[in-house]
């Protein structure tokens, strides 16, 4: 889907509006606005855990990119939406991109449980499958092989479940432990249970 078919939407505080792989606006008339970006194979859920918790504090545009069509081209995609973005959070390989993004655009992020080296979390998938919710997708190498790493940043903050069952959350800590601000949580998963809990964390950063 083009992200050029999306339209202005003016929605009331607490509405939820969306079309695609892209809600337009959905928050509290806070002020401070959110770029939620989903990672491999997911799909937007208004209602999820993390997204219910980020709309406390914030207004919420959530994204959830096709990341089969190759880094440059998702690039391309999501940067309509960063205008806009006071803060950026990405989960997964949302949070590998959100890196990325921040680098292009200056703006503070937050990983969360984020894929640090992309290809080889990438590669798993090369072929034809269908991913958690029965989509078929095809992932070549030659589009795994143009996605840059996870890029360390002190304008970030990454926020970690040590008991991700799909990303190693201590080799992770490790890598860039020593290069920014990580914050980890006992048990967990890699969809993170602790939104809650990480909420003044996401507002001390957006508020340095």
């Amino acid at each position: 889907m083009s992200l050029t078919n999306i339209y202005s939407i003016h929605i009331r505080p607490g509405d939820c509006l969306g079309y695609g792989s892209v809600i337009a606006s959905c928050g509290r008339g806070i002020k401070m606005n959110i770029l939620y970006i989903h990672g491999f194979g997911s799909k937007i859920d208004p209602n999820s855990d993390k997204q219910i918790a980020l709309r406390k504090i914030a207004n919420v545009t959530a994204y959830a990119p096709d990341y089969t069509r190759g880094y440059r081209t998702v690039m391309a995609d999501v940067d309509s939406f960063l205008r806009e973005a006071d803060l950026l959070i990405g989960t997964s390989m949302g949070g590998f991109l959100v890196s990325r993004l921040s680098e292009q655009m200056g703006k503070k992020f937050v990983a969360i449980n984020p894929v640090i080296n992309t290809k080889a979390t990438l590669s798993k998938y090369i072929g034809s499958h269908t991913d958690h919710y029965d989509r078929p997708f095809t992932l070549d190498q030659a589009t795994v092989d143009a996605y840059p790493d996870f890029l360390p940043s002190s304008n970030g903050m990454v926020l970690l479940d040590m008991g991700d069952e799909l990303i190693d959350s201590f080799a992770t800590l490790e890598a860039i432990g020593h290069q920014m601000t990580v914050h980890t949580f006992a048990g967990g998963s890699h969809r993170f249970s602790h939104i809650d809990e990480a909420l003044p964390l996401i507002g001390e950063i957006f508020e340095l």
